[in-house]
């Protein structure tokens, strides 16, 4: 989403997951984050521990935000996509460059997360189309973290759906709803359970 409630509740999620990360004792790193003007908000988070695919793999999908603001017939809507991709091991075929059209950017912008935005990479697979567009503190880093990720999602097409996505529904499934008005909920469609507390949801506490 590229509105500013899109957003916010991107960097809140970017958040919430930090949060839970930290709590699982994984090392996590914002890696890239989009630029204030541009039109799609972005963050990504990089969470590394024993475990941490398989835990966030069903987390990916869309994440729908339902907010009542003073008027109950009113409710801004908002929907993030959240996709969970591996970090390719040493196991992985490697990238390679030849197949990578790689260019990039100087930048200058100052991120919710990345203080300094001085640098922007994207990485395309000649081949499958398959591509990375990344923000980061310098050129460098944003390169790397382009090829990361383009690694990330070429190795996820040869795995069985781990990331929620598909090609007849970009967004994937509803993963969890999040109600907000005088009496909050939040929900999971796919197991029907729910919680009137989202906050501590929001705080980190995915287990609820």
């Amino acid at each position: 989403p590229g509105s500013g409630d899109g957003r916010r509740w991107v960097n809140q999620l970017a958040t919430t997951y930090r949060e839970w990360a930290q709590s699982k004792g994984f090392e996590t790193q914002v890696i890239d984050e989009s630029q204030p003007e541009d039109p799609v908000a972005r963050v990504t988070l990089r969470i590394e521990g024993t475990g941490a695919f398989g835990l966030l793999r069903g987390e990916a999908g869309t994440h729908r935000i339902v907010e009542v603001i003073n008027d109950p017939r009113r409710k801004d809507v908002t929907q993030v996509a959240l996709m969970v991709l591996p970090v390719p091991g040493e196991d992985s075929e490697p990238l390679s460059m030849m197949d990578i059209a790689l260019s990039t950017a100087p930048a200058r912008a100052t991120g919710q997360f990345l203080r300094k935005i001085r640098g922007t990479a994207r990485a395309i697979h000649r081949f499958s189309g398959t591509s990375a567009l990344v923000a980061a503190a310098t050129e460098r880093a944003a390169q790397q973290a382009a090829l990361q990720i383009l690694h990330g999602r070429l190795v996820s097409g040869k795995l069985s759906q781990p990331s929620g996505m598909h090609d007849d529904d970009p967004w994937g499934a509803v993963v969890r709803s999040y109600h907000f008005a005088k009496r909050a909920t939040i929900k999971d469609p796919r197991t029907q359970a729910s919680s009137s507390n989202p906050r501590d949801v929001l705080d980190g506490n995915l287990d609820v």
